[in-house]
């Protein structure tokens, strides 16, 4: 992953996190650094340019390893988020920078981490998940909410995600 898109990310992320924090809510930070980790790896799935995955949170990351080991799964016990390193095949056709198109990504995945420590993480035993059609709405509004403060910081913003209004173009 380039320099570039490394800066990127941070820098994105403290706007993402200002973005979220005032319209829906923060993360618990579970591991106590104050921190949201973001974890660029190449996911070595095969994936083509027309269909691939770029990034998750996965919850089992804010249980103890000793928990979720009994399950098959091991945890970072940390806040993070994945996004996917390497290029799908066949990126270059596309014609767009791909580090630039995951920061979509990485706002969508952290407002489920956000979902997740509200309506499940805070509330223990007495919590549960959000409907998963109620989550993936929100996520895609947390999208639209970033891409319209790009706007606003800068009216001649444009991205191929997007169309002139911050609305996402699929």
């Amino acid at each position: 992953v380039p320099d570039t898109a490394l800066d990127s990310y941070v820098t994105e992320f403290d706007k993402m996190f200002q973005i979220l924090s005032e319209a829906i809510g923060e993360f618990i930070d579970r591991d106590g650094n104050g921190k949201v980790s973001i974890l660029p790896y190449n996911f070595n799935d095969g994936a083509d340019a027309s269909m691939y995955m770029a990034g998750y949170f996965w919850q089992k990351d804010y249980y103890y390893d000793s928990q979720t080991s009994t399950q098959g799964y091991r945890s970072n016990e940390m806040d993070v988020i994945y996004i996917r390193g390497n290029l799908p095949t066949n990126w270059e056709q596309v014609g767009t920078d791909f580090y630039e198109s995951t920061l979509s990504t990485l706002i969508h995945e952290y407002q489920h981490m956000v979902n997740f420590c509200i309506t499940n993480w805070s509330q223990g035993n007495n919590g549960g998940n959000s409907g998963t059609w109620i989550n993936e709405m929100m996520s895609l509004v947390s999208e639209t909410m970033y891409y319209q403060e790009k706007l606003r910081e800068n009216p001649a913003f444009t991205s191929s995600e997007v169309e002139g209004n911050g609305y996402m173009s699929n």
